[in-house]
């Protein structure tokens, strides 16, 4: 199973990711992330490490659940308990969904809710699989889970994501509904070959699909920014894989579409340490320097 935040090869990232969640998981008190401090300098190559908006699990469910607390404080303060009760949460999912009982926004903050608390509910670590079958309520509500045949494990990978992600770039939890489904390759089933490859490794094939054309059909959207970021990010990864692997030429329509996101982020970029990082990267790519950034590829499926 693909963890929630994009696999790379991020280890380092990945550690304290996993650091986080053990103190922010459904049913604790979720701690700020430590890539929030403004002195902690990021990974050179995986930009998202600067994002305000985070879709990292531990940063992503203090937001869930302070969204949540706004509304709902009983099931905020279930969820933050050490025995949060799965069957209010469904039971608030099934309200909300019903035709005209909520906003789009708040069943959107509901159904992410629900998505990240089965997703890591359980023991700490990721990802999390638990030896009961997940209740028939929530498949009835779009929630699958996947397992093996000869196995009592079950395994919840994100189904629900995309009726989330249909509505990206009009409410917040819709967004990040959005940049979580790029970053797991747009795979929902718990599977590891990407949507038009035959590899465990081409992330940046998904990535480059989709982003395309959400940033085709949807100019001026707050996610607009965080999606080109993650495009300009995965076309740096085949460009990069390209010229490694032959190619004088690193396959430079790769090249010229990233350094063209990342001058135009940089263009409108406030946070300055993320400016310096996108102007640094497309001068890089300007003089055909490859700096072996590979965010969007999976080192060692292959």
């Amino acid at each position: 199973m693909r963890c929630t935040w994009g696999p790379g090869n991020l280890v380092t990232a990945a550690i304290a990711l996993i650091l986080v969640f053990v103190d922010a998981s459904p049913g604790a008190r979720a701690q700020p992330s430590p890539f929030a401090a403004k002195s902690v300098v990021p990974d050179s190559c995986d930009l998202r490490l600067l994002e305000v908006n985070s879709v990292q699990p531990g940063p992503l469910w203090a937001a869930l659940l302070k969204a949540v607390r706004v509304k709902q404080p009983e099931l905020a303060a279930s969820l933050s308990s050490k025995a949060p009760d799965e069957a209010q949460l469904r039971k608030a999912v099934e309200r909300a969904m019903s035709p005209g009982a909520a906003s789009d926004s708040d069943r959107d903050l509901l159904l992410l809710t629900a998505d990240q608390f089965l997703r890591h509910h359980g023991d700490p670590g990721l990802p999390v699989t638990l030896d009961d079958e997940l209740d028939p309520a929530w498949v009835k509500l779009g929630f699958r889970s996947y397992g093996e045949p000869t196995s009592a494990y079950w395994e919840y990978c994100g189904s629900i994501l995309p009726t989330i992600a249909s509505r990206a770039g009009k409410d917040e939890w819709a967004d990040r509904a959005l940049l979580m489904l790029l970053d797991q390759g747009w795979i929902t089933d718990c599977s590891s070959t990407y949507e038009e490859t035959n590899s465990e490794a081409e992330l940046f094939v998904p990535v480059i699909a989709h982003g395309e054309e959400f940033l085709a059909q949807h100019l001026g959207t707050p996610v607009w920014g965080a999606v080109a970021l993650r495009v300009a990010m995965a076309h740096e990864t085949a460009w990069s894989l390209a010229k490694d692997g032959g190619d004088p030429s690193g396959n430079g329509k790769h090249r010229e579409r990233a350094m063209l996101l990342y001058r135009e982020l940089a263009a409108g970029e406030k946070d300055p340490r993320l400016r310096a990082a996108l102007q640094s990267r497309a001068r890089a790519l300007e003089t055909g320097r490859a700096m072996g950034c590979r965010v969007y590829y999976v080192e060692g499926e292959d």
